[in-house]
């Protein structure tokens, strides 16, 4: 009797070793997958937007995308500054220091001109898509 006994318990012990290692398989497969999301969804875009100050702006003013100040200073009509995104969604904050007006947007997620300007004293961002390599 001791024998039966002896195999059964060979067995069970042989089919937890085997559900074991499927199931810690399992595991590790969800891990590698899920990390390997969290790689996709993080992705920088380089040069995803460039911003542009409109004519009627001579104040000082600080501009921040996705909470990263791309510019702080005295904007005029030829500067230019050019801004990295994400992927997901993007936040444009202007704040001018002389008026203590500020100014929070949101960006699209693609390739944009962006326009900051004063219209009637009061701060404004117009984007437009820009068609170009990376669309």
């Amino acid at each position: 009797m001791s024998n039966k006994a002896t195999r059964f318990n060979r067995k069970m012990t042989m089919a937890s070793a085997v559900f074991a290692i499927i199931l810690l398989g399992c595991v590790f497969g969800m891990l590698y997958y899920s990390f390997q999301n969290v790689k996709e969804k993080s992705k920088t875009i380089k040069n995803l937007y460039s911003i542009r100050f409109d004519k009627g702006l001579n104040d000082s003013l600080s501009v921040a995308v996705n909470d990263s100040v791309v510019f702080s200073g005295i904007s005029n009509d030829s500067l230019f500054v050019t801004a990295d995104g994400d992927n997901k969604q993007n936040m444009i904050s202007v704040e001018d220091f002389t008026t203590k007006q500020s100014l929070n947007s949101n960006l699209p997620a693609e390739r944009s001109a962006v326009i900051i300007s004063c219209n009637n004293g009061k701060l404004a961002v117009e984007t437009m898509k820009v068609m170009g390599p990376g669309n």
